[in-house]
């Protein structure tokens, strides 16, 4: 399944937060970054169908409209919100028991699931005696574990240490190739998940990009900043990166490597990113090797 999103704004009360949305959101892994307060959170409520917006008509997954048929969409989507919470039952079985009524569940992946993070013992375990980490693994595994085709997750890996976030993206890596998934992740724990990423949006200054695949082998990326310094300063010694003008140049790489160095100011500082397929001309530097040179 793939998202279109032409021309849609979304007004709380007397604020806009997200204004004149256009997106075209591919198949696969496709991953959104930025600072808090951007709109990411509402961009995913627009998708959920949560939120009051004008144009619903151009809301569409694989061009069929959210808010005009939403029957046709959610029986092949499914979504955990930013702060899940257990829903009805005193203990995580009887959460599990009323969650596959609402929604149809492979009970076969849930075993496989629960079994993979360890989670078996929390079965008779009180809903609300759970840490913020166990409510969102359970959370997580019980959307995993629906039959569906398309899963967006709202920070998924919050509260969760780095051996579950790692096997996290494991699991969501291995629906994207062996069942065909796709996935619309947003996260600010960027290392584990923008590894497995196909795409990223970025959320930057009041503007979302167009995704941008994350594979950008032989080409050369253009970083507009309002602070090239700032930025040039986080990535020396760290990847290869050149110098244009008051513009940086990163080649041969992933867009990931590069966004998972950058914390969310300097991210905000970045106008636009372009790619471009040959070289072009600019000082290059490579400070890791010139470093080891001197050795």
């Amino acid at each position: 399944m793939f998202i279109e999103i032409s021309g849609v704004r979304v007004q709380y009360a007397q604020n806009e937060s997200l204004c004149n949305i256009n997106l075209q959101i591919p198949e696969g892994i496709t991953v959104i970054i930025g600072r808090n307060g951007a709109g990411k959170s509402s961009l995913i409520s627009v998708l959920e169908g949560l939120v009051r917006i004008d144009r619903r008509e151009n809301v569409r997954f694989s061009g069929i409209p959210v808010y005009k048929k939403p029957h046709l969409v959610f029986k092949d989507v499914a979504s955990i919100p930013e702060k899940p919470f257990p829903l009805l039952g005193p203990t995580v079985k009887d959460w599990i028991r009323m969650y596959s009524v609402i929604r149809e569940i492979s009970f076969e992946r849930m075993k496989f699931l629960l079994n993979y993070f360890d989670l078996n013992y929390l079965l008779r375990q009180k809903s609300k005696f759970l840490s913020m980490g166990e409510t969102q693994l359970v959370a997580v595994i019980l959307c995993l574990a629906s039959k569906a085709r398309y899963f967006i997750l709202d920070e998924p890996n919050a509260n969760l240490d780095r051996e579950n976030r790692i096997k996290l993206s494991n699991v969501i890596e291995k629906m994207r190739d062996e069942m065909g998934a796709s996935f619309l992740i947003t996260s600010h724990i960027l290392d584990e998940i923008l590894s497995i990423a196909d795409s990223i949006i970025m959320f930057s200054r009041d503007k979302i990009s167009n995704p941008m695949p994350n594979e950008i082998k032989k080409k050369f990326l253009i970083l507009k900043s309002l602070d090239p310094e700032r930025l040039e300063e986080k990535i020396k010694g760290k990847i290869k990166y050149g110098i244009q003008g008051r513009d940086i140049m990163i080649r041969d790489g992933k867009l990931g490597a590069l966004m998972a160095l950058l914390d969310e100011d300097i991210m905000e500082q970045i106008i636009s990113i372009n790619a471009y397929p040959e070289f072009i001309e600019g000082e290059f530097k490579n400070d890791s090797e010139e470093e080891h040179k001197h050795d």
